[in-house]
């Protein structure tokens, strides 16, 4: 992956840092086991992406904004207009596996550095 880096810098110096940001993250799927499971439908940040250019087509309807409230209440509409178009996410029925696995990884790293999980301690 640092070869691959060195060698985007030459092509484009931001796609270069993007890789260098997210390196811990492309591979987390992986290092946590379930890339065989979910990497199909998690390997890339394009269903975010999707859902937030999904988002802005809705919200650009809008031109006036009384309050921060009337503008989560316009984002909540859009979400559920627009998850009625979203496909699933393969093997979704698995998804508490992933949910277990990313808490097992969560409560394994902050053991290591001492820090706390339960809310006030």
């Amino acid at each position: 992956m640092k070869d691959l880096k060195r060698d985007l810098e030459v092509i484009n110096l931001l796609a270069a840092r993007s890789l260098e940001e997210g390196l811990e993250d492309i591979l987390t799927l992986h290092r946590l086991g379930l890339n065989v499971d979910f990497s199909k439908s998690f390997a890339t940040t394009n269903c975010i992406e999707n859902l937030n250019s999904q988002i802005e087509k809705y919200l650009n309807k809008v031109k006036y904004w009384k309050n921060s409230k009337e503008r989560y209440r316009w984002i909540a509409a859009a979400l559920l207009e627009i998850e009625l178009k979203m496909r699933k996410v393969n093997n979704f029925r698995i998804l508490n596996q992933m949910q277990k696995t990313i808490k097992e990884e969560i409560q394994k790293r902050t053991s290591q550095q001492g820090i706390s999980t339960r809310n006030g301690t």
